[in-house]
């Protein structure tokens, strides 16, 4: 769509009615339109005109501790399990912790690619406005 159009959009959802709810807004149809108020799809927040636009917020502080955490909770489970019921010697031992610690790594990273926008590291974060 050319700047135009946006700006035709934006003044257009500012003469209607805001839409209640963080999560609800218009969404651009392929003709130009807006439709009813109604909630943003996965990946998209209303900005501040009420138009539904796609998220790609990079990850904050507070979202790599998240994940920092989910992690790291994880692999100390991995390893109270394998400490738990792993009796062996040290050798075998240490090769269970290190395909713990893989495999935390490898799902970590395959969890963020994945999530919307697919193989980017953006976030969805919700904004009070």
């Amino acid at each position: 769509m050319e700047e135009n159009t946006f700006f035709y959009l934006y003044l257009l959802a500012d003469a209607l009615d805001a839409c209640t709810g963080k999560y609800c807004g218009r969404t651009v149809l392929e003709n130009g339109q807006l439709t009813a108020c109604g909630p943003c799809l996965c990946g998209f927040r209303p900005n501040a005109s009420g138009i539904c636009q796609p998220c790609a917020l990079p990850l904050i502080v507070y979202d790599w501790l998240f994940l920092l955490f989910m992690s790291s909770f994880s692999l100390v489970l991995h390893f109270f399990f394998i400490d738990h019921y792993v009796r062996t010697d040290s050798k075998r031992l240490t090769i269970w912790h290190g395909s713990a610690i893989f495999e935390a790594i490898v799902s970590a990273i395959i969890s963020i690619l994945t999530s919307r926008p697919i193989g980017e590291f953006y976030t969805a974060n919700v904004i009070k406005g």
